[in-house]
């Protein structure tokens, strides 16, 4: 995978999301929302999944071992 510095210095790795991190995704893409002021009734479990996810590829950035963008 590519490394790219981000805007803050930090480097992180853009590669598809295994399986087994798509939770983190999931509630990544949660807290963004909730950050900007999404009610936090619309993620009753902290995450926001939807059905076609489980067909769909996914792509994390990665800073060390965190996911930081999806």
């Amino acid at each position: 995978m590519e490394r790219v510095a981000a805007r803050t210095g930090t480097d992180f790795v853009v590669q598809p999301c295994p399986a087994d991190r798509l939770d983190e995704l999931f509630r990544l893409r949660a807290s963004v929302w909730l950050a900007a002021g999404a009610d936090p009734a619309a993620f009753p479990d902290g995450r926001w999944q939807v059905a076609r996810d489980a067909h769909r590829q996914h792509w994390i950035a990665v800073a060390g071992a965190e996911v930081v963008g999806g």
